[in-house]
């Protein structure tokens, strides 16, 4: 992550200068530039490999769980080259559908300079949209961050996904915006009529979301490739139950861990939910504490992560007769694991740093 930062510091004077110029002339500051020199393409991939890095760094904050992020940052990379890829590729279609003159080393600076642009652009959004939705509803913001909104009526209803929502729908226009103001600098380029060019326009927005699918398609595709989210072995229902009598007092533990895998094969993370019971009685009255929680897990080697999107916590009083239920904090667990397979049954230990808890596959 360092040599990354570094290589970012040391690219800033060029970029930003590139950027300056871009901003309030695209096609102008593009058509200035040798696209024909032998420095060219590095120039342009260095301006948009330093759009990318500032991408993953603005969005680190946003990042769930403690992943290892130089991991992540590779996939990201792999990922933003496909679509980078994809959109050169779709450029060259429209313009050769509509007969212009190809020039392959132009077309792949020039998509550079612009996608990086487009990316810093949807950043902007995006990131005011999520900050906007973590200051103002910040259960909801966790839910949907993690993948686990479940309460489609609640996210309706919140005025912070509400803004979310307008902040991404304002990205996505501003994308476009910057597509239909640097599209004359192609038309250069390719060195045909206005009415050419405006049909290619045409067929590049149109098939805009046809790129999109296929972009994430290969997203799953690359995310599958790297296994599992979760272990096999960890999949499934694990309890413990507890008794025991103390001075006429009956106690009582039940916990319930439920690991499912994610619901989108391209997500790194699956999903649990823990229902932890604990009720005594003296033979006249019952005292319970429900603990319940759902969120998503993250496994890495023997470490697992709990990242709760919502956790209550309910106390029953029978004796005053009293009911208290409240939400409480989401802040993450992390666990040392192990399963042992023994003949004899299999055990699922959890170890933290208030000791362990060993759970066995709940019988169906």
């Amino acid at each position: 992550m360092k040599d990354l930062i570094d290589k970012l510091v040391g690219a800033l004077p060029f970029f930003g200068r590139r950027l300056v110029a871009l901003l309030p002339a695209p096609k102008s500051a593009v058509l200035a530039l040798d696209l024909e020199s032998d420095s060219a393409l590095e120039e342009a991939f260095t301006f948009v490999a330093v759009c990318f890095g500032i991408a993953f760094l603005a969005q680190i904050p946003f990042f769930f769980g403690k992943e290892n992020r130089e991991v992540l940052f590779g996939i990201l990379a792999v990922q933003s080259a496909l679509a980078f890829a994809l959109n050169v590729v779709l450029a060259v279609v429209v313009w050769k559908v509509v007969g212009g003159r190809l020039a392959w080393k132009k077309v792949v600076a020039a998509t550079c300079y612009f996608s990086g642009v487009s990316t810093l652009l949807f950043l902007f959004f995006s990131l005011v949209g999520a900050g906007a939705f973590k200051v103002l509803d910040g259960v909801g913001y966790q839910q949907v961050m993690s993948g686990n909104a479940t309460d489609a009526a609640a996210l309706s209803a919140s005025s912070g996904f509400r803004i979310f929502l307008i902040f991404l729908g304002l990205g996505f226009v501003a994308t476009y915006v910057w597509i239909f103001c640097v599209w004359g600098a192609y038309r250069e380029l390719m060195q045909v009529s206005k009415g050419r060019s405006t049909v290619a326009l045409i067929l590049f927005v149109l098939l805009s979301p046809v790129l999109f699918l296929v972009q994430m398609a290969m997203s799953a595709t690359l995310a599958q490739s790297g296994g599992p989210a979760l272990p096999d072995d960890l999949l499934g229902q694990w309890q413990l139950v507890q008794q025991s009598d103390s001075e006429g007092v009956h106690s009582a533990r039940s916990v319930l861990y439920t690991f499912s895998p994610p619901r989108w094969k391209m997500m790194r993370a699956g999903e649990y939910f823990l229902t932890d019971i604990h009720g005594s009685s003296n033979g006249k009255c019952l005292i319970t504490t429900m603990k319940q929680e759902f969120g998503q897990v993250s496994v890495q080697g023997s470490t697992m992560d709990l990242m709760p999107a919502r956790r209550t916590e309910t106390k029953k009083d029978q004796c005053a007769g009293v009911t208290v239920e409240a939400a409480t904090d989401l802040s993450k667990t992390e666990y040392h694991y192990k399963i042992d397979q023994e003949p004899s049954g299999w055990t699922l230990c959890l170890n933290d740093r208030f000791g362990q808890t060993c759970l066995t596959p709940k019988k169906h």
